[in-house]
């Protein structure tokens, strides 16, 4: 069941006013070393962010486990590129959910301190409203890592989300984002000929060590 602040009507117009602006977030489909999920809110002039290895659900039965990440330029909050080799997180990058969000604080504060605030105490409750996300979900710390579900709202459902793979902002795909110089050859796939690429970087600076 939803905690008592849940205990509202949710998504209507009035659930939203005060406590300042609501908070952008988005959903990122990123595959650097591993392909996985990063989970982005701006809020006081960053991107509180973390990591996911799998992409969340309507089903309140279903959680995802990631964890957390250093704060993240929010100047990057609706980028899709490829992240140069060689870097942090270097390969394709793009937008796969982005809508507005309301963290659920017990005081009436400004939604930027009440996201901090809750960071804090371990436990994120959000209110989304966004292209594929809607309703309320929990954002919870457990041990070193960090869980996301949905809760069990008017929103809940066990049917899947209509994740594709294809960015909400231009349409396009990861493989889209890879560089003309870094295509692979004929008869590889990009995720394979990345990393050997990637193979081949650690090889030249365990030779240059």
């Amino acid at each position: 069941m939803l905690e008592p602040y849940f205990s509202i009507p949710l998504l209507q117009a009035s659930l939203f006013e005060g406590g300042g602006p609501l908070l952008r977030y988005v959903w990122r489909r990123h595959h650097a070393t591993r392909l996985h999920w990063d989970f982005r809110i701006e809020a006081n002039g960053v991107l509180y962010s973390w990591f996911f290895d799998h992409l969340p659900s309507a089903d309140p039965r279903r959680l995802v486990r990631g964890g957390l990440m250093p704060p993240h330029d929010s100047r990057y909050m609706e980028s899709e590129r490829f992240i140069p080799m060689g870097g942090p997180g270097a390969g394709p990058t793009l937008v796969e959910d982005l809508g507005l969000s309301k963290p659920l604080w017990k005081n009436e504060i400004p939604q930027a301190w009440a996201l901090h605030e809750c960071l804090m105490e371990g436990r994120i409750p959000l209110l989304m409203k966004g292209l594929l996300l809607q309703g309320a979900y929990m954002l919870e710390r457990s041990g070193d890592a960090w869980h996301f579900r949905k809760l069990d709202d008017e929103y809940a459902n066990t049917a899947p989300l209509n994740w594709t793979g294809i960015s909400a902002i231009s349409g396009r795909t990861l493989a889209d984002l890879i560089p003309k110089d870094m295509m692979p050859p004929q008869g590889m796939d990009w995720v394979t000929h990345l990393d050997k690429i990637r193979h081949e970087l650690r090889q030249a600076e365990r030779r240059d060590f």
